[in-house]
C-alpha cells in the first residue's frame, strides 16, 4: 500500500515482528467437544474476558455469539465493547457493578452478578420508577470464600431479593476453588451445597432459567457440575485446565496445533 510507512519506521518494524494467528475451526473444534461432554440440555455461556484470554474477544464473540447460549465477560467496559461491535447475544457480567453503572447496563440489557442482599437493595433503590427490569444472577459462596452470599443465608436472602423491585432473578451461580484437581473431594462438597440451595428455593417457588458452576476443568471432572449451564473458559482456547494432559479420544483433525505455532494442543 502507498501509505503503509511500517517498514521505513523502525519503530513500527518492531512493534509490527509479531502476531497471534487463530484457527476458528480448531475454536469450533473444541466448542463441539464440550457440548459432546455436557449433551444438548446444557447451556453454554462461552468466557471471553480478558480478551477472550488473549484471542481476540470481539472476533471471538462474533464467531461464538450464534452457536453459544451466552457470553461471559469481567466488566461492564467488556460488555460495552461487545455492544459497540454490534454484538446483541446475551451477556452476562461477573464483576461488581459500581451504582451509576447499574442504569447502562439496564439500557445494553446485560445480565450481572449479585453476591449479597445489600448490592441488591442498592440496585433495587437506584432502579425505582423504571419499568425495565435488570436480569441478575446470584452467587452463592459454597466454599471459595471470595464472593456471594453464604450458603447458611442463601436461601432466605434470595427470596428476599426476588421481592425487591426492578430486579428479575434469571439464574444462580457459584465458584469452585480446586476443580483443576480432580482428585480433591471438596468440589464434590461444593456441588452438593450448590445443589442444596437450589433445591430449597425450589420448594419455597424460586426457580432458575439458568444454574450454572462449572469451569473449564468442572466440565471435563465433575459431570454432577454441569447443571444446565456451564461456562468454559480455557477449554474453549484449546488449554487444559489441568496440571496434566485431558485423555480426549483422538481425531483426524487435533483441535489445536502443537506447542511453538502459537497453540496449545489438547489431547
Amino acid at each position: 500500500m502507498a501509505n503503509d510507512t511500517s517498514f521505513s519506521n523502525p519503530a513500527l518494524q518492531i512493534q509490527n515482528a509479531a502476531w497471534i494467528e487463530i484457527n476458528l475451526s480448531h475454536l469450533l473444534h473444541n466448542l463441539e467437544l464440550i457440548r459432546s461432554t455436557v449433551g444438548p440440555r446444557v447451556s453454554i455461556m462461552a468466557m471471553v474476558k480478558s480478551n477472550a484470554y488473549g484471542h481476540g474477544m470481539v472476533d471471538i464473540a462474533k464467531f461464538l455469539k450464534d452457536r453459544v447460549d451466552m457470553l461471559g465477560v469481567a466488566s461492564l467496559k467488556e460488555a460495552l465493547e461487545l455492544r459497540s461491535a454490534g454484538i446483541s447475544s446475551p451477556i452476562f457480567v461477573f464483576g461488581t457493578m459500581f451504582p451509576h453503572e447499574i442504569e447502562e447496563c439496564l439500557e445494553k440489557k446485560l445480565a450481572i452478578c449479585i453476591s449479597s442482599l445489600e448490592q441488591a437493595q442498592a440496585i433495587s433503590r437506584r432502579l425505582a420508577g423504571r419499568a425495565e427490569m435488570l436480569r441478575v444472577h446470584i452467587k452463592i459462596d459454597t466454599g471459595m470464600g471470595r464472593m456471594g452470599i453464604l450458603a447458611e443465608r442463601a436461601k432466605n436472602e434470595i427470596l428476599e431479593i426476588a421481592g425487591l423491585q426492578g430486579i428479575v432473578i434469571e439464574g444462580i451461580l457459584t465458584h469452585f476453588a480446586v476443580a483443576d484437581r480432580p482428585e480433591d473431594p471438596f468440589t464434590e462438597q461444593q456441588i452438593s451445597i450448590f445443589k442444596q440451595i437450589v433445591e430449597s428455593c425450589e420448594q419455597h417457588g424460586m426457580y432458575f432459567l439458568y444454574k450454572h458452576a462449572a469451569n473449564s476443568a468442572a466440565i471435563f471432572s465433575n459431570p454432577s457440575s454441569h447443571f444446565n449451564m456451564v461456562r468454559p473458559g480455557l477449554a474453549l482456547y484449546g488449554v487444559s485446565p489441568f496440571p496434566f494432559p485431558l485423555l480426549f479420544p483422538p481425531k483426524a483433525d487435533p483441535p489445536l496445533a502443537e506447542k511453538g505455532e502459537g497453540k496449545v494442543r489438547v489431547e
